[in-house]
Formats: C-alpha cells, sequence, structure tokens
C-alpha cells in the first residue's frame, strides 16, 4: 500500500482509470483534494516517468515503432 500522500496523487490523476471502493467518492474527492497539495509539496510525484514502460505502436508510414510518449526512452529505442 503507497503513502497516504502518495495514494492522494494518484487517485487525482487516476480518477477515469480506477476507483477505490471506500470511502465514498464525495468524502475521497474531499481528502484526496486537501492531501494532494500537501503531496506536491512534500515532493511526492503522481508518476514517475523513470518507472513507467513506454508502450510502442506502429508508426502510420512504415514499419517503425514509435513511442506513445516520446519524453521517454527505452533500451529497444537505444539500440535503434
Amino acid at each position: 500500500m503507497p503513502h497516504p500522500l502518495q495514494l492522494a496523487l494518484f487517485a487525482r490523476e487516476f480518477s477515469d482509470v480506477f476507483v477505490l471502493r471506500r470511502p465514498p467518492a464525495a468524502v475521497q474527492r474531499a481528502i484526496f483534494g486537501a492531501l494532494a497539495p500537501i503531496a506536491r509539496w512534500r515532493g511526492y510525484r503522481p508518476i514517475y516517468p523513470q518507472l513507467s514502460r513506454t508502450v510502442l505502436a506502429p508508426k502510420a508510414e512504415g514499419n517503425h515503432r514509435q513511442p506513445l510518449n516520446p519524453g521517454v526512452v527505452d533500451s529497444a529505442q537505444r539500440s535503434l
């Protein structure tokens, strides 16, 4: 289980992807809304690019592959 401040940022950043079952959604919005600024001030972030994987998708022209997130380079791209 992540630190409560980290959880507040995750819940706000990814609210369109997942929802916690408890507490109720209104309570979550209030609590996480109050905790998120504190978490950012303490240095927590909702995502960490160095820990994320890049998903490669086929490019429109040719068989070249291009990352969906161009800011992150993975080992497959480095060898190209």
